[in-house]
This record gives structure tokens, C-alpha cells and sequence, in this order.
């Protein structure tokens, strides 16, 4: 873990630098803020960014929560633990609503400095693991399926329309004749978007996120109809080729502007939602609650005096039991839970932490933070993989997936045609091409070569096969 230390007392950054270094950790440190975003962000550009950052909260020239709230504007791939002397509870509880993970008590001793790092390394894990789990997914069945059934288009740097599928004729009326080569995407736009998508097409090709992925906008057919699109636009890596898919929501924006008249109030919610703060006895009391429990559908007075039981299903009982028993010890806890509301069920990411009355705990505090759209957005992408999967399984066409020269994936279909069952086609010493004819290998190994060097190849093509016992197909 690569690591930035931010204080304006250098032997506090030398006594961190050498814990760290003991601990095996890269580090470098600063003792002074003023150009401590532009060291951030120009190592991630540079692909050697930080993984941590540890700021001092009274920094001079620089005010902390104003860098703080600068980085998570900047979207930086890195944590921020903040550091603080007594007395600064506000402020603390402020770093943590921009985005600070953890805070750490001045002096800083070893145990809670390992303790720290060791909440940040499981908290970095875990979301790496489930963003590449994720990614890999969703690359994976996207690829089968980038012919079928949504509107795909190549577009060109200087705006042209080099590849359409069939669903883009289908949407547009013209025929792939017609448009590849031919016509500029800005053609099928209306006019109040087009500003505004050109200067997505020029930014996205600029530099990587400074467009968004997807959004939507009225797209114009051969016949002057205009759909509303949803659109998902990404760059072809190495190129300066992007590749848009485009989704007909024309009835569907219509019910959803048929229900937003009634439902307007309502709207983004939970887009706006901000951290929940809340004070709690050792029985599990709530004491006091911050104003933005009204996002969730509450009033502070109907919270002060209940029990936390009471907001969550029974299920999470045992656990929260638990947790009291160790927050009673001194020991913080942290975990996500479903949170029982007036506007339904939300999903929160907390972090509660012992209060102390001299030495003795009196209760805790509890930060949470709404993860209700990010839970919803995972349970989509495991809804459309499954989605796919039954595609592939009940296709009546024969579908394969290679990596390299190995089957990953085939279907019954393909089993069927070929005659060979998945255990024998991933099997170490099968050969793929043991199923092409040998008048089709120099097609075969010609994609294979271009794809190589990065060149496209057609999506579509011919080649005889053979099955198991050698028959043509």
C-alpha cells in the first residue's frame, strides 16, 4: 500500500514514515497542503497513485475539509484517514460526511495506527473483489450478446458511422448500406441535444471519464420520429473508435412522465441523501439524531427515545447484540445493515465508534451512510447475468465462448451440433480448431492474427466445421 502523509510537524511524519515502513508500507509525506491534490492526482494519472492519504485536520494555509471535499470531487482512487488532536468532534464528524473512512486520536499509537490500516486494507479488498467480480461478469456476457437485440454503432473521431447492426437499421430505417461510411451520428439527433452530445464526443475522446457513459437523448429516424434513446457509450481501448448502444425507451418514458407528476416530490431522494449521524445509549437508546434522518422518512423527535432494534429487521438482532457488547469494551464496529423506514427498506453502510465520559463508555455513535442505489445497481447486474445465461442456455442457435484457444462457455445447442459435452471441450489438450474444416483454418487464423495486433475484424463470418466424428457443418 502506497501512502501520503499530510502534517505540518515534521517528526509526526517521520515517527508515521517509520511505523509505516515497519509495517511494510510505502511512504511519503508532506508537511504542507497547499499542492497536495495536484501530488494526487498527477500519481494516478502517472498509474502510481496512493492508496491512502493521512491528513492532518489542522493544517495551516489549506483548510483540510476543503481539500477533503476537493478529493472526493476529483473522484481519486485512494482512502483519506484524518487525524486530529482532542476537542475536534465537529470537525471529525465532518471529514467523514466528505469522505474521510476512519480518524485517528493525536498522539497516534502504533496499535491504533496498525488497527486503522488494517479497517482500511479490508475495506479496500473487499471493494476491489466485488468491482473486478463485477466488471468480469458483465464484460463477459455483454461480448455474447453485443449483436443481439439492442442498436449497436461504431463511431468514427471525425463523428462518421462505420458500423451499425441490424438493430440500428431496424431503429433508424436506413439500411447498413446506407449509413456505414456514410452518415455522421449527429444526423440522427435532435437539435436541443446536439450540443451537448458533441461535446460529449469530443471530451470522451480527451480524456477517460471526462464524458458520461450513458445518458439519454431523442434520437431522429428516416422518417422524422423521434424516439427517446438511452444511451451507452464507451471508447474502443486504443483507438479513438467508440462503441454507442442505444435503447428505444420511448414507452417507457412516457409512463414514467405520466407518473411523475404525482411522484415529483419524491425524486431523488435518495441521490440526496446525506450521512446519518446518531447518538445511542449502551442499551441502544437513541439519544440524539442529526437532520438528516428526514431523508429517510423520519422526524428527529419520533427517533429520540426508541430503541435501534425497533428499525431493523429481527434477523440483525443477534448481531447488533453483539456489537453492544463490544462497543461496552471500547471496541468500534462497522458493517452494512437494512434499515426499516417510512419510505421502505434501505441498505446503509455504518461505522459506530464508543462514547466516553471521562474513562467510563456511555454509549456510541453510529455514521451511515445510504448504499440503497449501489445494492440495487448489484442486484440488477446479477439480475441481467442471469438473464443472459438463460439466453445462452434456452438459444436455439449454437453459442460459444473462447478465451484464447479455449472454450470458456458452450450451450446445449452447441453440445448438440458438435456432438461434445463441456467437460471435453475444456478439457487442457483440446484444440478448438479440431472443430474446423481444414479449408476454413487460414480464415480462422487470419482473425486470430489481426486480432492479435489490435486490428477490427467483422463480427460476422463463414467457416465450415466439423463435429465430433468429423462430419461438415
Amino acid at each position: 500500500m502506497k501512502v501520503l502523509v499530510v502534517d505540518d510537524e515534521i517528526g509526526i511524519c517521520q515517527c508515521l514514515q517509520r511505523d509505516l515502513q515497519k509495517e511494510g508500507y510505502e511512504v511519503e509525506y508532506v508537511t504542507s497542503a497547499i499542492d497536495v491534490l495536484e501530488r494526487l492526482k498527477s500519481a494516478e494519472r502517472e498509474g502510481k497513485g496512493y492508496d491512502l492519504l493521512l491528513l492532518d485536520l489542522h493544517m495551516p494555509q489549506v483548510d483540510s475539509l476543503s481539500l477533503l471535499m476537493e478529493i472526493q470531487q476529483a473522484k481519486l482512487d485512494l482512502d483519506v484517514v484524518v487525524t486530529t488532536g482532542s476537542g475536534d468532534e465537529g470537525k471529525v464528524i465532518e471529514s467523514i460526511r466528505l469522505g474521510a473512512v476512519d480518524y485517528l486520536r493525536k498522539p497516534i499509537s502504533p496499535g491504533d495506527l496498525r488497527t486503522s490500516l488494517f479497517r482500511v486494507e479490508q475495506r479496500q479488498a473487499s471493494r476491489e473483489e466485488r468491482t473486478k467480480t463485477l466488471r468480469e461478469s458483465e464484460e463477459r456476457y455483454r461480448t455474447l450478446f453485443k449483436h443481439v437485440g439492442t442498436a449497436l454503432a461504431v463511431i468514427e473521431e471525425d463523428t462518421t458511422i462505420s458500423l451499425v447492426n441490424e438493430e440500428f437499421e431496424r431503429l433508424s430505417g436506413y439500411s447498413r448500406e446506407e449509413i456505414e461510411g456514410k452518415k455522421s451520428w449527429t444526423e440522427f439527433v435532435a437539435f436541443e441535444d446536439l450540443k451537448r452530445m458533441k461535446e460529449y464526443h469530443s471530451a470522451r475522446r480527451k480524456e477517460e471519464g471526462k464524458a458520461p457513459a450513458s445518458y439519454e437523448f431523442k434520437f431522429v429516424d428516416r422518417e422524422g420520429n423521434v424516439k427517446e434513446i438511452y444511451l451507452g457509450v464507451g471508447m474502443i481501448r486504443g483507438t479513438k473508435k467508440s462503441l454507442a448502444s442505444l435503447m428505444d425507451i420511448t414507452e417507457r418514458r412516457r409512463a414514467e412522465e405520466a407518473l411523475q407528476e404525482s411522484e415529483e416530490k419524491y425524486r431523488n431522494i435518495v441521490e440526496n441523501a446525506r450521512d446519518v449521524i446518531i447518538a445511542l445509549d449502551l442499551k441502544g437508546d437513541v439519544l440524539s439524531v442529526n437532520r438528516a434522518v428526514a431523508e429517510y422518512g423520519f422526524k428527529e423527535d419520533e427517533l429520540v427515545g426508541k430503541n435501534m432494534l425497533e428499525l431493523v429487521a429481527k434477523k440483525y438482532w443477534p448481531r447488533l447484540l453483539k456489537e453492544l457488547t463490544k462497543i461496552a469494551r471500547g471496541g468500534p464496529v462497522e458493517g452494512e445493515i437494512a434499515i426499516t423506514t417510512p419510505k421502505g427498506e434501505k441498505f446503509a453502510e455504518y461505522k459506530s465508534n464508543p462514547m466516553r465520559r471521562g474513562k467510563r463508555i456511555v454509549g456510541f455513535q453510529t455514521i451511515l451512510r445510504d448504499i440503497t442505489e449501489r445494492k440495487r445497481a448489484e442486484e440488477e447486474l446479477r439480475e441481467r447475468e442471469e438473464k443472459y445465461r438463460a439466453l445462452i442456455e434456452q438459444s436455439n442457435d449454437a453459442i460459444y465462448l473462447l478465451y484464447g484457444n479455449k472454450f470458456e462457455l458452450i450451450n446445449p445447442k452447441f453440445e448438440e451440433l458438435f456432438g461434445v459435452t463441456p467437460e471435453e471441450v475444456r478439457a487442457p489438450d483440446f484444440d478448438f480448431r479440431s472443430l474446423v474444416a481444414p479449408q476454413s483454418l487460414p480464415v480462422i487464423e487470419e482473425r486470430e492474427r489481426k486480432l492479435a495486433r489490435g486490428e477490427e475484424v467483422s463480427p460476422r463470418y463463414e467457416f465450415t466445421a466439423l463435429d465430433k466424428r468429423g462430419n461438415e457443418i
